[in-house]
């Protein structure tokens, strides 16, 4: 393959660092050199230059909190009940096929899946790796865990009293899971579930972390609930989505759970697209009757949200960009939305470095998303693949200066 520098106006390294002029250069599929122009060497004889001109080259997106086989429609769980009674599962793949090509068309590189039963979602995986299926690479957890007839049960591994939570975490990884889920709380979606209320209990929590740890595996809890949260971080998972810190009065957020995220270095993902949505914005038709009453409830908390967000980012806590997408009324190009609140006035006041870095996390590279071994803190920018931005799509008002949303892979 002809050796390419690609040039651009600008470039943001993923570290930080804002490179006018700047240049790739991608030799066999490989990226081998990343920075300014006239600091790289010089391409090699036969080289293709090409100039995007006004455009900022940026490391591809990851979406850490996705749900790949979801319609996005008003009624999903309905949706998805039907769609995998079909023989060989056509219409999941399909939504898959649909939603990652989607979120690869604006520039998202990685999506961490969590919440598409074992043998479906480790089908899409391999089918994205060897190029059947174009979208970004999957990382999936396959089956969640949770609590017989608990939150997302339809989709999950239902874990029982008299089962031992380390060997379902056993059974998750010979399903061929890169990373373990678990409902450490009820949820929304599911009628007769509740989001304040603890699924597992500490001990067992503290069971499941062990067990995926000792197999080189992270956890990623789902925790709306306060107490849940709170659980959570004393065991140790790595990733805590949602981390709404619910009570029935809105988020309490737990000062000591915060020290303890930032200084075990739990991550938190607050799973919003563009920010909290206002309480008039609720429009009860576009809910299933069986969880109307709950979701009307936490429509009139979620103003709150975003202190409850802020209060962990001045804490320390490390964020990043997950978004649900393929629940109702969030689709898999919502991750530059989110991006772009995290770093808005009315968001979460981030600068934009500090607001793209929640969703390029080139520090710690695509294997800190599965596993819990160290990355080389010397991970940098050419072990990405890259993005080439082009017409801005972000909302007007929380435009960054020089990036915008419309991205390709190379």
């Amino acid at each position: 393959m002809t050796p390419t520098r690609y040039l651009a106006a600008r470039l943001w390294d993923g570290l930080g660092s804002l490179v006018h002029r700047g240049a790739v250069d991608v030799v066999d599929g490989t990226i081998t050199a990343v920075g300014r122009a006239d600091r790289l060497p010089p391409s090699p004889p036969g080289a293709v230059i090409r100039d995007l001109g006004d455009v900022t080259l940026l490391p591809g997106l990851i979406d850490t909190h996705v749900h790949v086989t979801f319609s996005t429609g008003t009624d999903v769980v309905a949706d998805f009940e039907r769609d995998r009674s079909v023989e060989g599962g056509g219409p999941l793949l399909a939504h898959a096929q649909r939603n990652l090509g989607i979120a690869l068309d604006v520039g998202t590189t990685t999506v961490r899946d969590l919440g598409t039963p074992a043998p479906i979602a480790t089908a899409i995986r391999a089918a994205v790796a060897d190029g059947t299926l174009r979208g970004p690479d999957v990382i999936t957890s396959a089956s969640p865990l949770t609590t017989p007839g608990g939150h997302c049960h339809f989709l999950s591994h239902e874990v029982g009293p008299d089962e031992d939570p380390a060997a379902a975490v056993d059974r998750a990884v010979e399903a061929g899971a890169d990373l373990i889920k678990v409902f450490a709380s009820g949820g929304n979606l599911t009628p007769h579930s509740s989001p304040l209320a603890r699924q597992f209990d500490r001990a067992a929590l503290q069971a499941i972390v062990g067990a995926a740890h000792r197999r080189g595996l992270i956890v990623a809890a789902h925790a709306f609930g306060h107490d849940s949260v709170v659980d959570c971080a004393a065991v140790g998972v790595d990733t805590i989505e949602h981390c709404a810190f619910l009570t029935p009065a809105g988020p309490v957020v737990d000062a000591e759970t915060l020290v303890r995220m930032a200084g075990d270095g739990i991550i938190a993902v607050p799973t919003v697209a563009s920010g909290p949505p206002p309480p008039d914005s609720f429009d009860p038709t576009t809910v299933p009757l069986a969880i109307r009453e709950k979701i009307e409830a936490l429509m009139r908390l979620f103003p709150l949200a975003r202190d409850a967000i802020r209060a962990m980012v001045e804490a320390g806590v490390e964020l990043t960009a997950g978004t649900d997408a393929g629940i109702p009324k969030r689709p898999f190009d919502s991750l530059t939305a989110s991006v772009a609140w995290f770093g808005s006035a009315e968001g979460l006041g981030m600068s934009t470095a500090e607001a793209l870095a929640t969703a390029t996390p080139s520090r710690r590279g695509p294997a800190a998303w599965r596993t819990a071994a160290p990355c080389a803190l010397d991970c940098g920018p050419t072990c990405w693949p890259w993005t080439a931005t082009r017409s801005p799509r972000w909302p007007t008002s929380h435009a960054p200066a020089w990036s915008s949303s419309k991205e390709r892979r190379w």
